[in-house]
Protein backbone atom coordinates (compact mmCIF):
# COMPACT_ATOMS: atom_id res chain seq x y z
CA UNK A 1 0.00 0.00 0.00
CA UNK A 2 2.79 2.35 0.95
CA UNK A 3 4.62 1.63 -2.30
CA UNK A 4 1.48 2.48 -4.27
CA UNK A 5 1.03 5.80 -2.49
CA UNK A 6 4.70 6.60 -3.03
CA UNK A 7 4.41 5.92 -6.74
CA UNK A 8 1.33 8.16 -6.95
CA UNK A 9 3.20 11.01 -5.27
CA UNK A 10 6.16 10.47 -7.58
CA UNK A 11 3.85 10.58 -10.60
CA UNK A 12 2.20 13.79 -9.38
CA UNK A 13 5.66 15.29 -8.74
CA UNK A 14 6.83 14.46 -12.26
CA UNK A 15 3.65 15.82 -13.80
CA UNK A 16 3.87 19.08 -11.87
CA UNK A 17 7.59 19.41 -12.56
CA UNK A 18 7.13 18.74 -16.27
CA UNK A 19 4.32 21.26 -16.45
CA UNK A 20 6.56 23.82 -14.78
CA UNK A 21 9.39 23.11 -17.21
CA UNK A 22 7.07 23.37 -20.21
CA UNK A 23 5.67 26.65 -18.89
CA UNK A 24 9.18 27.96 -18.33
CA UNK A 25 10.28 27.00 -21.82
CA UNK A 26 7.22 28.65 -23.33
CA UNK A 27 7.88 31.80 -21.34
CA UNK A 28 11.52 31.81 -22.45
CA UNK A 29 10.58 31.29 -26.09
CA UNK A 30 8.06 34.12 -25.83
CA UNK A 31 10.73 36.42 -24.41
CA UNK A 32 13.20 35.46 -27.16
CA UNK A 33 10.58 36.03 -29.84
CA UNK A 34 9.66 39.39 -28.32
CA UNK A 35 13.30 40.43 -28.18
CA UNK A 36 13.86 39.39 -31.80
CA UNK A 37 10.83 41.38 -32.94
CA UNK A 38 11.97 44.39 -30.92
CA UNK A 39 15.51 44.30 -32.32
CA UNK A 40 14.33 43.77 -35.89
CA UNK A 41 11.80 46.62 -35.72
CA UNK A 42 14.41 48.94 -34.21
CA UNK A 43 16.92 48.02 -36.92
CA UNK A 44 14.33 48.60 -39.65
CA UNK A 45 13.82 52.17 -38.45
CA UNK A 46 17.53 52.84 -37.90
CA UNK A 47 18.40 51.42 -41.32
CA UNK A 48 15.80 53.62 -43.00
CA UNK A 49 17.29 56.65 -41.26
CA UNK A 50 20.77 55.73 -42.52
CA UNK A 51 19.48 55.50 -46.08
CA UNK A 52 17.67 58.84 -45.69
CA UNK A 53 20.88 60.49 -44.45
CA UNK A 54 22.89 59.15 -47.38
CA UNK A 55 20.20 60.35 -49.81
CA UNK A 56 20.41 63.81 -48.28
CA UNK A 57 24.19 63.74 -48.58
CA UNK A 58 23.95 62.63 -52.20
CA UNK A 59 21.60 65.53 -52.98
CA UNK A 60 23.68 68.21 -51.30
CA UNK A 61 24.52 70.88 -53.92
CA UNK A 62 27.93 71.48 -52.37
CA UNK A 63 30.82 69.15 -53.14
CA UNK A 64 34.28 69.00 -51.64
CA UNK A 65 37.37 69.16 -53.83
CA UNK A 66 37.96 65.47 -53.10
CA UNK A 67 34.54 64.58 -54.50
CA UNK A 68 34.94 66.74 -57.60
CA UNK A 69 37.78 64.68 -59.02
CA UNK A 70 38.27 65.20 -62.72
CA UNK A 71 38.19 62.18 -64.93
CA UNK A 72 40.62 61.91 -67.79
CA UNK A 73 39.02 64.00 -70.50
CA UNK A 74 38.63 62.77 -74.03
CA UNK A 75 40.47 64.80 -76.64
CA UNK A 76 37.26 65.82 -78.36
CA UNK A 77 35.28 66.62 -75.16
CA UNK A 78 33.56 70.00 -75.27
CA UNK A 79 33.30 72.03 -72.04
CA UNK A 80 29.67 70.86 -71.74
CA UNK A 81 30.66 67.21 -72.15
CA UNK A 82 33.54 67.52 -69.70
CA UNK A 83 31.28 69.05 -67.04
CA UNK A 84 28.58 66.43 -67.60
CA UNK A 85 30.99 63.52 -67.31
CA UNK A 86 32.80 64.89 -64.25
CA UNK A 87 29.50 65.70 -62.52
CA UNK A 88 28.13 62.27 -63.35
CA UNK A 89 31.20 60.53 -61.89
CA UNK A 90 30.90 62.60 -58.70
CA UNK A 91 27.20 61.86 -58.24
CA UNK A 92 27.66 58.15 -58.92
CA UNK A 93 30.33 58.07 -56.22
CA UNK A 94 27.90 59.75 -53.85
CA UNK A 95 25.08 57.41 -54.81
CA UNK A 96 27.27 54.39 -54.11
CA UNK A 97 27.02 55.32 -50.41
CA UNK A 98 23.21 55.24 -50.70
CA UNK A 99 23.48 51.75 -52.16
CA UNK A 100 25.87 50.68 -49.40
CA UNK A 101 23.29 51.76 -46.80
CA UNK A 102 20.50 50.02 -48.71
CA UNK A 103 22.43 46.76 -49.08
CA UNK A 104 23.23 46.83 -45.37
CA UNK A 105 19.49 47.19 -44.66
CA UNK A 106 18.16 44.47 -46.97
CA UNK A 107 18.94 41.45 -44.71
CA UNK A 108 16.95 43.18 -41.97
CA UNK A 109 14.08 43.65 -44.42
CA UNK A 110 14.06 39.91 -45.11
CA UNK A 111 14.04 39.17 -41.38
CA UNK A 112 11.22 41.67 -40.88
CA UNK A 113 9.13 39.98 -43.55
CA UNK A 114 9.64 36.64 -41.77
CA UNK A 115 8.66 38.09 -38.39
CA UNK A 116 5.91 40.56 -39.34
CA UNK A 117 4.63 39.33 -42.70
CA UNK A 118 4.37 40.84 -46.21
CA UNK A 119 3.35 44.26 -44.84
CA UNK A 120 6.90 44.73 -43.59
CA UNK A 121 8.26 44.16 -47.10
CA UNK A 122 5.69 46.62 -48.46
CA UNK A 123 6.98 49.28 -46.08
CA UNK A 124 10.57 48.74 -47.21
CA UNK A 125 9.53 48.87 -50.86
CA UNK A 126 8.43 52.49 -50.43
CA UNK A 127 11.97 53.55 -49.59
CA UNK A 128 13.48 51.27 -52.24
CA UNK A 129 11.37 53.05 -54.88
CA UNK A 130 12.74 56.40 -53.72
CA UNK A 131 16.30 55.10 -54.06
CA UNK A 132 15.53 53.83 -57.57
CA UNK A 133 14.05 57.19 -58.55
CA UNK A 134 17.15 59.03 -57.36
CA UNK A 135 19.37 56.72 -59.39
CA UNK A 136 17.32 57.19 -62.56
CA UNK A 137 17.22 60.97 -61.98
CA UNK A 138 21.02 61.11 -61.81
CA UNK A 139 21.26 59.12 -65.04
CA UNK A 140 18.66 61.14 -66.96
CA UNK A 141 19.89 64.53 -65.73
CA UNK A 142 23.43 63.91 -66.94
CA UNK A 143 22.21 62.54 -70.26
CA UNK A 144 20.21 65.74 -70.79
CA UNK A 145 23.25 67.83 -69.89
CA UNK A 146 24.86 66.59 -73.09
CA UNK A 147 22.03 67.90 -75.27
CA UNK A 148 21.45 71.55 -76.11
CA UNK A 149 17.89 70.93 -77.25
CA UNK A 150 16.22 69.29 -74.29
CA UNK A 151 12.89 69.26 -72.47
CA UNK A 152 13.48 72.13 -70.05
CA UNK A 153 10.63 71.17 -67.72
CA UNK A 154 11.96 67.64 -67.34
CA UNK A 155 15.51 68.95 -67.01
CA UNK A 156 14.48 71.32 -64.19
CA UNK A 157 12.64 68.56 -62.28
CA UNK A 158 15.67 66.28 -62.50
CA UNK A 159 18.03 69.07 -61.51
CA UNK A 160 15.90 69.88 -58.47
CA UNK A 161 15.73 66.20 -57.54
CA UNK A 162 19.48 65.63 -57.44
CA UNK A 163 20.30 69.06 -55.95
CA UNK A 164 17.82 68.80 -53.09
CA UNK A 165 15.55 71.61 -54.26
CA UNK A 166 11.90 71.05 -53.33
CA UNK A 167 8.70 72.96 -52.47
CA UNK A 168 9.41 72.65 -48.75
CA UNK A 169 12.28 75.15 -48.92
CA UNK A 170 10.48 77.69 -51.14
CA UNK A 171 9.54 81.09 -49.76
CA UNK A 172 6.18 82.78 -50.32
CA UNK A 173 7.58 85.06 -52.99
CA UNK A 174 9.26 82.22 -54.90
CA UNK A 175 7.79 80.73 -58.05
CA UNK A 176 6.76 77.20 -57.11
CA UNK A 177 7.60 75.80 -60.55
CA UNK A 178 11.24 76.57 -59.78
CA UNK A 179 11.05 74.12 -56.86
CA UNK A 180 9.29 71.25 -58.62
CA UNK A 181 11.17 68.02 -57.82
CA UNK A 182 8.45 65.77 -59.23
CA UNK A 183 7.40 64.85 -55.69
CA UNK A 184 10.76 63.33 -54.74
CA UNK A 185 11.13 64.95 -51.32
CA UNK A 186 7.52 64.24 -50.34
CA UNK A 187 7.95 60.59 -51.38
CA UNK A 188 11.10 60.31 -49.27
CA UNK A 189 9.44 61.95 -46.27
CA UNK A 190 6.36 59.72 -46.60
CA UNK A 191 8.44 56.54 -46.88
CA UNK A 192 10.40 57.38 -43.73
CA UNK A 193 7.26 58.40 -41.83
CA UNK A 194 5.42 55.23 -42.83
CA UNK A 195 8.31 52.93 -41.89
CA UNK A 196 8.76 54.68 -38.54
CA UNK A 197 5.06 54.49 -37.65
CA UNK A 198 4.64 50.88 -38.75
CA UNK A 199 7.61 49.46 -36.85
CA UNK A 200 7.26 51.67 -33.76
CA UNK A 201 4.28 49.53 -32.72
CA UNK A 202 6.67 46.61 -32.17
CA UNK A 203 9.16 48.45 -29.95
CA UNK A 204 6.79 49.99 -27.40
Amino acid sequence: MLDRITKIFELVFYVVTSAGIISGVRSWLSQVKGKNRYECAKNMIAGAYRIRDQIEHCRSPFMSAAEWVDRKAQENDSPREKFARVSYAAYRRRFSRVMDALNLWLPTVTEAEALFGPAARDQAAKLERVVTKLSSSIEMYHQLLLHEHRDQNLYKKLENTIYGVHPGIAKKEDAMEDFNDDGFQSSLDEAIRSIREYFTQFIK
